[in-house]
């Protein structure tokens, strides 16, 4: 559905025992827009960035609440000026228990991506259950340039709402800058894909 939801709190749950129980749920309320095709925790108007100073691999985004069944081809990330023209970022969705449940190819940055918001596609639908929470993330390997990565953030974000995974260190932690990644759940995405296959009788 479309226009501005606010959700009240949520738990995130595991089969795998946490370090500590204090930073598994949400009390703060969080306000989510959602428009005909994006689906954004960010407010759309950058006023931070994230970076990993080493240029480290990491994976940084936000926790979506899925209302109803839904199927995405891409997330949408702005990536910041000063990122590294080179730089190889992927796109990812993981599920309430940060299970990876989808990945995209490596995109290499170019320059004229950079300022701007541009869409990571996966090579099929994914497909959303309802009544479930997801993480849509952008992440990178990390190495290349001077910086590798920087990913805009704009606005502000509840404890554990939005969540950075350093891979050397192997653990999540929380961010009050909004990342700028979004769900892009425009069909469209997908038509170059028919347009470019073939099919013969």
């Amino acid at each position: 559905a479309v226009g501005s939801f606010t959700i009240n709190g949520f738990n995130v749950n595991s089969v795998l025992h946490p370090e500590t129980d204090a930073n598994n749920s949400i009390t703060a309320p969080v306000v989510i827009e959602v428009t005909n095709n994006t689906y954004a925790r960010d407010n759309g108007v950058k006023d931070g960035l994230f970076r990993d100073v080493n240029k480290a691999a990491y994976e940084i985004g936000n926790w979506f609440q899925i209302w109803e069944p839904a199927a995405t081809m891409g997330l949408d990330v702005f990536v910041e000026s000063t990122t590294s023209t080179g730089a190889a970022i992927f796109a990812t969705i993981r599920d309430g228990e940060r299970t990876l449940v989808a990945q995209s190819q490596e995109y290499i940055v170019k320059a004229t991506d950079k300022n701007k918001f541009i869409t990571l596609k996966f090579d099929e639908f994914i497909d959303l259950d309802g009544e479930s929470f997801y993480f849509a993330g952008v992440g990178t390997q990390g190495g290349v340039g001077t910086r590798d990565l920087v990913v805009g953030t704009a606005g502000y974000s509840p404890d554990q709402s939005s969540v950075l995974y350093r891979n050397a260190e192997d653990t999540w932690y929380f961010t009050n800058n909004t990342p700028m990644v979004r769900f892009n759940f425009d069909q469209t995405l997908g038509l170059d894909q028919v347009e470019n296959s073939v099919v013969e009788f």
